[in-house]
Formats: structure tokens, sequence, C-alpha cells
């Protein structure tokens, strides 16, 4: 396995780092790219006071309009499009789809390829 950076490994939803159970050290992520993309998955566009452009527009989502799920596919491929542009990450694919509950809630899957290490990896979260 090639390594261009070492990460640790961090919990999708809050970014909290994680530790082995067996050894009580931080775990190491399978792909630097990975904690960029998950970060800027739940990073608000503009709230990145070093980098305001970094993050998905989630406000502009609305989740009770027509066409929520294919806005926020949209919004999410705009985010990412800088690594695909650096040639960090290629191949991505989106899918969001609603949960059909009451509460309206948004669920995406994003998969895409680090182009560094030439493996597939896939996040998925809710809005």
């Amino acid at each position: 396995m090639s390594v261009y950076a070492f990460e640790i490994d961090r919990d999708a939803a809050t970014s909290e780092p994680l530790q082995s159970a067996a050894t009580g050290e931080f775990r190491e992520s399978a792909s630097p790219m990975l904690t960029v993309v998950c970060t800027t998955l739940r990073t608000q566009k503009g709230a990145c006071l070093v980098d305001p452009d970094m993050g998905v527009d989630w406000l502009s989502v609305g989740k009770d309009r027509i066409g929520a799920a294919a806005d926020a596919s949209a919004k999410i491929r705009a985010a990412l499009a800088r690594y695909v542009t650096a040639g960090s990450i290629s191949g991505v694919e989106v899918t969001v789809d609603t949960d059909g509950s009451s509460t309206r809630r948004l669920l995406y899957r994003v998969a895409f390829t680090d182009t560094r290490l030439q493996q597939r990896l896939t996040t998925a979260g809710t809005l």
C-alpha cells in the first residue's frame, strides 16, 4: 500500500477521532481524502473562516420542495468539484433519497475513488 499522508480515522458524522479498542491508540484513516470529503460534507459552506468556499450549501436545500433530492445532489457535487479538479478524487457518484417519513430527511451516499491510493470509498449521511 502506498502512503501519501497520514490521517487519524474520524467518525464521519462528528469528526471525533476513533481509537482502537484493543490498543487505545488512534486508528489510521483508510484514506486521507475520505476524511477531507467527510469534513466537506458536514461543513456548511461559508462556515470555515480559513476556507469560506469549503463545504456544502446545505442552507439553500429546501427539504420540503419538489426536487429536493436533486438539489442536494447538485450541491454535494459542487462542493466536491474542487477535489476532482485538483485530481485528488475521481468517479464521484452521489445518490440522495428521501426517507419517506414525516421528518422529510434526505439520505445521501457519496462514492469516489481516491486517485493516489486507487481505492474506491463510500460515505453516507442524513440531512
